[in-house]
């Protein structure tokens, strides 16, 4: 149903759908594969990006602890913690020890901005603080839970969840506070106090940013242990932080996760020194925030190239079409019976062959009108020529039987048969009712006309006829074959006074019909045999009985018919006849015409 279609539009709608659809599909699958590859690429380049952050921040984080923890362990190493405390006991004075360790404190405050106040606490009780207040109440339960851990391990530097103060009566109780804290040892390596240094959430914001890049749209923070922000560099998404954690959790360090209808990306790092976990979270559509802008990009580009395709396209068809509307208007042209046109060929592409093909044509045509109308005019005057020379041929064939009568009567029986040879020649000749004769008959013209030229020459003619069984029936143009006998008796005969032999023989091969005419005459050289062949090629002469066969060969059988010329000089020559079968009935007795 397509096919029918397609034949009733013009070349141009053609061009158009094989070419404009193919590209617009394929400029679409370009784009959308384009896009979604630079896309995926921006993407996870974005990822790395955040992955590469959150890692920084570990880094950054472990430094800072690192210090901090360097700095307590040396300070609860140092002799002035463990004399303060024992000056305590021993109720001794311990204002300069107060001073001491107010100047070491001090100094540690400067290097870590983070610390809001640092304690040294032996049992319950609060010998050393840097904060702005007053000695203040210590909460039991949080100093009893520090004291449990250090003797656990006394070496060690705990840190702290975010959780309240150690003091009752800090200036705002519901502030929470990170805590490092570790055990004071005196010599014997017993636990005698605490050092305890409290530290601000918000101060570790400064980690989250000043990393070098942070996406737009990108939420990071802190958690410790219990999943609780330390702190984050922008209002984020507390509804999703206990999802976040519990992927997290799940041993998977990046993954994305579905919050409120929405997709997002997570990247988490967990900090071996204090337990606490980095985050950062954005939402996947934000991961590329230029997608919208590359892909209107992308969209206005294959429209782009589509529109100039379609131009390409328009001026292909112009350079296809105009020449093959000037090859039809000249096809029209010569409809008209102009033979004489001929095209420009201004190129050499297929056009420009079918322009070169066209002018052959024409000028092929025109010489054959030419041929064919010079060999109408031959005919015509053979014909004028002939009816002129034309004398009442019963009157001589009724001549010729009354002089036979007369020869019988007198007993001149060898005269009398040829005469009677010479009759069936005029009458075999003067029938022209039939162009095709059966081979049989052209072999009995032959006999008869070989009769009468044996009477002429007696021995020095000897002749031999033969034919296979079925081809006696078959059609061949009539008078084909007196021609190339009267050739070898003028050349092959006549000119020696030894006996010369004629053979006429027929028979198939590869389904065409050879008729064959040889003699034992001289011969030819192999120059002049070269030398006839040309001159038969080329229609030149040859003799004008040899040429008259293969005219009339070429008008009954076409190309596929020849007349084979050999010679042997002093051997002699052949000429063969060869047909070829068309299998086509042409008269009532069933007969083949070749």
């Amino acid at each position: 149903m397509r096919s029918k279609r397609m034949k009733y539009l013009s070349f141009k709608q053609k061009l158009l759908i094989i070419g404009v659809i193919p590209v617009m599909i394929l400029g679409a699958l370009i784009g959308y594969f384009s896009f979604n590859y630079a896309k995926d690429i921006v993407t996870n380049a974005q990822k790395e990006v955040i992955a590469d952050t959150v890692y920084r921040i570990d880094v950054n984080l472990n430094m800072k602890v690192r210090y901090i923890t360097e700095s307590i362990r040396t300070a609860t190493e140092n002799k002035l913690a463990i004399e303060l405390i024992d000056n305590y006991y021993s109720q001794s004075e311990s204002l300069q020890l107060t001073y001491e360790m107010e100047s070491y404190c001090e100094g540690m405050t400067r290097a870590f901005d983070a610390i809001s106040s640092i304690s040294v606490i032996t049992g319950n009780h609060l010998l050393f603080y840097t904060g702005d207040e007053e000695m203040m109440v210590l909460n039991r339960s949080v100093v009893d839970d520090y004291y449990k851990n250090a003797k656990e391990k006394p070496e060690k530097v705990y840190w702290s969840n975010l959780r309240s103060s150690i003091f009752l009566d800090a200036e705002d109780k519901d502030s929470q506070v990170l805590t490092a804290y570790c055990a004071v040892r005196n010599e014997e390596g017993k636990v005698i106090g605490l050092f305890v240094v409290e530290l601000r959430p918000d101060s570790f914001s400064n980690l989250l940013l000043e990393n070098q890049k942070i996406l737009s749209y990108q939420y990071t923070y802190i958690v410790d242990k219990n999943g609780q922000v330390i702190c984050a560099d922008r209002n984020g998404y507390p509804d999703c932080y206990d999802i976040v954690g519990q992927r997290f959790n799940e041993g998977t360090r990046r993954f994305l996760l579905d919050w409120n209808g929405d997709p997002y990306y997570a990247c988490g790092q967990y900090n071996g020194l204090t337990g606490w976990k980095t985050f950062s979270i954005i939402s996947v559509k934000n991961l590329f925030a230029e997608s919208d802008t590359l892909r209107d990009f992308i969209t206005w580009l294959v429209v782009g190239v589509i529109f100039f395709m379609l131009l390409a396209i328009l001026m292909m068809y112009q350079s296809i079409t105009r020449p093959l509307i000037t090859l039809g208007r000249a096809m029209k042209t010569v409809q008209d019976e102009n033979f004489e046109l001929q095209l420009d060929i201004d190129r050499r592409d297929e056009i420009g062959q079918l322009n070169e093909s066209f002018n052959y044509m024409v000028n092929k045509i025109n010489h054959l009108i030419r041929e064919v109308y010079q060999e109408k005019l031959a005919q015509k005057s053979a014909e004028i020529e002939a009816l002129q020379a034309q004398i009442n041929p019963h009157f001589l064939y009724n001549a010729l039987d009354s002089i036979n009568w007369m020869l019988i009567d007198r007993g001149e029986m060898d005269i009398s048969e040829i005469i009677v040879s010479l009759g069936k020649l005029m009458q075999y000749c003067i029938d022209t009712d039939n162009a095709l004769v059966p081979l049989n008959q052209e072999y009995q013209y032959i006999q008869d006309y070989l009769c009468i030229q044996k009477n002429r020459l007696e021995d020095r003619l000897q002749y031999k006829l033969e034919i296979e069984d079925p081809l006696g029936e078959l059609l061949v143009p009539k008078l084909i074959l007196q021609p190339l006998v009267e050739n070898s008796i003028k050349h092959a005969i006549e000119p020696y006074q030894k006996s010369g032999l004629i053979t006429i023989r027929s028979f198939m091969r590869e389904n065409k019909i050879n008729i064959s005419v040889q003699d034992n005459g001289c011969g030819m050289t192999q120059e002049q045999l070269e030398k006839l062949q040309q001159s038969e090629k080329r229609g030149g002469s040859t003799g004008i009985g040899v040429m008259n066969v293969v005219r009339r060969l070429k008008l009954f059988y076409g190309e596929e018919s020849e007349l084979r010329i050999e010679s042997v000089q002093g051997v002699g020559t052949n000429m063969t006849i060869v047909i070829p079968v068309t299998k086509e009935m042409k008269n009532a007795e069933n007969r083949y015409f070749w």
